[in-house]
Formats: structure tokens, sequence, C-alpha cells
């Protein structure tokens, strides 16, 4: 949480229009004052909670229970990167079981790691999805723009279910590849496709 602005006198338009700036919208009070009718309509039409109070305390316990509504920001430490190759489905007694095929371009990604999956920023998904690709791309740049948080579900490289597997070239010097399957927090698997990008990130909480 932090002060966005503060001035003297009744809640203004300026007011409702620098609040609304933010997504998502910042919280506007006012301290021994009542917003004009006026206000009240242009702040609902933006979106922005407006609270007046004559006591100071009632507006710190709104701010402190907005807080805890909200719960604490989270940042993102990046362990490992990835980059889905393509798509397929295992046989034998896995048989239907689909795994995205990755190439690891650093660090680590182990069983259980949490991930953040970018998609539109140069990736491939078909040419069916051509069209709709191109438009990601355009939107999203480089990066792409994320599109699931989930974990790993499993690990495998080659035909062999793993626990971890560590970017390291091997001797003919190309970059280390594994299978692996996400799922969101519900254990329902994620669909990954070609040129999805994907993060191995701890995170950690910030008020």
């Amino acid at each position: 949480m932090f002060t966005l602005h503060f001035n003297q006198g009744p809640v203004n338009s300026s007011d409702i229009d620098l609040a609304s700036s933010l997504q998502p919208p910042a919280v506007v009070y006012g301290f021994n004052l009542r917003a004009s009718k006026a206000i009240e309509q242009q702040a609902s039409e933006a979106g922005v909670a407006v609270v007046c109070d004559p006591v100071i305390y009632r507006l710190v316990e709104d701010a402190e229970a907005r807080l805890l509504r909200a719960g604490p920001a989270t940042s993102d430490r990046v362990l490992g990167e990835l980059e889905v190759a393509d798509t397929f489905a295992l046989r034998g007694k896995s048989k239907g079981v689909v795994v995205a095929g990755c190439q690891i371009f650093s660090g680590a990604v182990r069983e259980g790691s949490s991930v953040s999956v970018l998609r539109g920023g140069g990736g491939g998904g078909g040419d069916d999805d051509e069209e709709e690709e191109e438009e990601e791309e355009e939107q999203a740049g480089s990066c792409g723009s994320e599109i699931f948080r989930g974990v790993v579900a499993s690990l495998r490289v080659h035909k062999d279910v793993v626990a971890e597997v560590l970017h390291e070239k091997d001797p003919g010097g190309e970059a280390q590849f594994c299978g692996l399957q996400l799922e969101d927090k519900g254990g329902v698997l994620f669909a990954c496709r070609a040129g999805d990008r994907i993060r191995v990130v701890e995170e950690s909480a910030r008020y």
C-alpha cells in the first residue's frame, strides 16, 4: 500500500481521474468532508471507491480492511526458463497422456515447481492458430503475456520420470530437453502449445 496523492479541500474530479488511472483503481479517502453528488457519480462510473468520514480512525480501519481482503502482493524470482518445442502423446501404459516437450534455457525445473506460462511473444501454435498468434504477438510484444499460473505435475527425460532437470549442455552442444505436464491448484491439467514460454518462479509476498 502507498499514498498516491494527498491534498486539502474537497474531493474533486482530478482526484477521481488520478485514482482511476491505476489498476485496480485507488481508493479516495476524505477526512471530515463529503463528496458532491457529481463527484460520487463520476467515481461510480470510473469504479473508484470514495470513503469520507469525520472520524480519522474509521478511515484507517477501512484501509486496513481493504488490505486484508486484497491479500499480499507477490513478486517473482525466476529460477529457470523453458520453451515448449512441441507436444506429444505418450504410448503404452501412459497412452493418451499429452506432454509438453521443452528446451531448458536457464536454471532448473523440478516436480512441484511453481510456473508462469507466457504466450504470444514469438511462439508457434499451429497453422490453424496463425492469425490469432500474430495478433497476440503485436499486442503482447516480445515477452508475451501471462496466460497461466500453476505447478509442474510431472517431469520426464526421455521415458524416465525424474524429480529435477538442470540446464546443461551435452557434449554435442545441445541444450537439455525434458517433457512436463502443468496443472493448476485444483489439479486440472493445462494444455501447453508450441512456442509457449515457461518460467519457473519462486513467489515472495510483499505488502
